[in-house]
């Protein structure tokens, strides 16, 4: 991996979890619920922290994407060779089929 520069090499999710939702409440679901939780990253990998970002119109979903997300594991970014502290934003999508995430690192 080339390092950009000012040294900072970009983290990158090695374990998903997509959160596990009956069939019961997926077909509850009109459309796609949305939630989105940050988490915070500590330089080993392992997530130390979830708030919501945006809790949706769910509380249940909004709780089951929080759960999930302090599941989540990453590689840690690094900074000048350092590994560091990092966030991402996990945009969760509930839909009646499936549950798509899309992860993204806003710091550093």
């Amino acid at each position: 991996m080339k390092t950009p520069p000012g040294g900072l090499v970009r983290g990158e999710v090695l374990q998903r979890d997509l959160a596990d939702v009956p069939q019961k409440a997926r077909d509850t679901i009109r459309g796609t619920v949305r939630v989105s939780v940050r988490v915070a990253v500590d330089p080993s990998g392992g997530v130390v922290g979830a708030t919501f970002d945006s809790p949706g119109p769910s509380k249940y979903f909004a709780n089951l994407a929080l759960q999930a997300a302090r599941r989540w594991e990453f590689a840690p970014a690094k900074v000048d060779g350092r590994y560091v502290p990092s966030e991402w934003i996990l945009r969760f999508k509930f839909r009646r089929t499936a549950t798509k995430v899309i992860p993204k690192q806003a710091s550093p």
